[in-house]
């Protein structure tokens, strides 16, 4: 039951679903994406409470990025901005799919740079784009 609501959740997230290529949930996981204008990065995440994901990003140009979540049929964002570095660190209380999201709203493509840790059981679920 519990995989069924998490395919759910991902359904809302553009059709994700589990990337059989994720790395591994307990290193350190270093991408480079190249962001088209009007388009999106996403990471989509299992996280146990009281894991932690740290995710920090450098990117060409200043992306809407933020933190989000699809409790039910609901979208709930927890953390959002607008910057071209920074680090999200996301703890969350309760288990779920959580995704971090860059967006590109500029005219021109952004290159982007992520790093991202997980500990305390948190798992990749999928890349968009792969």
């Amino acid at each position: 039951m519990k995989w069924a609501a998490l395919a759910l959740a991902l359904a809302a997230c553009g059709g994700a679903t589990a990337d059989p290529d994720a790395p591994a949930p307990t290193g350190p996981i270093d991408r480079h994406v190249t962001v088209a204008p009007t388009k999106f990065a996403e990471l989509n995440l299992d996280l146990p409470a009281g894991s932690r994901v740290t995710a920090a990003f450098t990117a060409s140009a200043a992306v809407a990025w933020n933190v989000h979540s699809h409790p039910g049929d609901r979208v709930v964002i927890h953390q959002e901005g607008v910057d071209a570095t920074g680090t999200i660190d996301v703890a969350p209380a309760s288990g779920g799919a959580y995704s971090l999201l860059w967006e590109n709203k500029g005219t021109a493509p952004v290159e982007l740079d992520l790093h991202v840790e997980l500990s305390g059981g948190g798992t990749v679920i999928s890349w968009v784009p792969r």
